[in-house]
């Protein structure tokens, strides 16, 4: 078994663990039991279903960013998540996983794969939607070993139209729970070719001396028979810049993508050539935005970009 994060415990110690009844259910999470009779019988009113496009703030493809449907959960079943996700979270995970996790983020994600040679990068494709209701049903029936009606109305408040839902706080802890053997099952495989696995939602990274082809169609492998399917695998190449979840490995350092350098740089042209008040203003904030993160891992970079944009004060 990989090892675990300090500061946790065991699932049998969960509150969730082996729940008989409905009512001690429903005490659990803070509602009565005639509430989550309800709510688990058709919850889709409690989501709010829409289309993320943003506008772009500027033009330029890279400023662009894709659509995306989101089923954001409305206050009364937030609430209800919040809770179990608060039930859930000092549940013993493994050091492989920096999400959902106190402590863990994207970058000691990245931070784990600093000295590699070589490194693979996949996501798993439509994760949330391709977590189906069964699967939900199995982890807290099997793994939380709750009674089979306890278990069916879990499943059915925890879930939107028979899968996981993409706006919700729980849906991070909650995919990895349900997908805890198959995450095991790929972390077990790389220890044993000699390579670091981190988890990071639905970005899977490898990374060690060497990766072979014989290991990425285990990899494969073991996502597809778990019903998933991979998505954007890069391998990364000795002495080549390794880009893992919105950051780059460059040097031996945890640096800013050169993508993100190049969204600074079209920003700061924006910027200047730009007339209308309200609008600039609007640009000078985001690039400030930018410029607070830069700091944690190019500071260098970032006080040129403040020097040359005139953002000393």
């Amino acid at each position: 078994m990989p090892f675990v994060r300090k500061g946790s415990y065991p699932k049998n110690q969960c509150c969730l663990y082996k729940v008989s009844t409905k009512k001690k259910l429903a005490n659990l999470i803070g509602v009565t039991q005639e509430e989550l009779i309800d709510i688990a019988k058709d919850n889709s009113m409690l989501f709010e279903t829409f289309q993320l496009a943003p506008v772009p703030l500027l033009s330029h493809p890279l400023f662009i960013k894709k659509a995306r449907e989101i089923q954001r959960v409305k206050p009364p079943l937030a609430r209800i998540h919040k809770r179990i996700f608060h039930l859930l979270r000092y549940m013993k995970t493994p050091c492989y996983l920096h999400s959902a996790v106190k402590g863990r983020s994207y970058a000691t994600n990245v931070q784990a794969h600093l000295f590699a040679s070589e490194a693979l990068k996949l996501d798993i494709k439509n994760f949330y939607p391709s977590i189906g209701w069964i699967k939900i049903y199995n982890f807290f029936a099997k793994t939380m070993c709750c009674q089979p009606d306890v278990a069916f109305l879990l499943s059915n408040v925890c879930s939107y139209k028979g899968h996981l839902p993409t706006g919700s706080s729980l849906s991070p802890l909650l995919s990895f729970f349900v997908n805890e053997t198959m995450f095991n099952s790929l972390e077990r495989v790389a220890r044993n070719f000699g390579l670091v696995m981190t988890v990071y939602v639905d970005d899977v990274m490898f990374s060690g001396k060497y990766v072979g082809s014989d290991f990425e169609k285990r990899v494969k492998s073991i996502i597809q028979d778990h019903g998933y399917e991979c998505h954007k695998m890069k391998k990364f190449k000795k002495n080549s810049v390794k880009l893992i979840t919105g950051l780059a490995i460059r040097n031996g350092k945890l640096d800013i993508p050169f993508r993100r350098c190049a969204k600074v740089r079209i920003l700061m042209e924006a910027i200047k050539s730009n007339t209308n008040t309200v609008k600039r203003d609007k640009l000078i904030t985001s690039l400030r935005g930018m410029i607070n993160e830069m700091r944690r891992f190019n500071n260098r970079f970032a006080q040129h970009v403040i020097c040359t944009a005139g953002l000393q004060h």
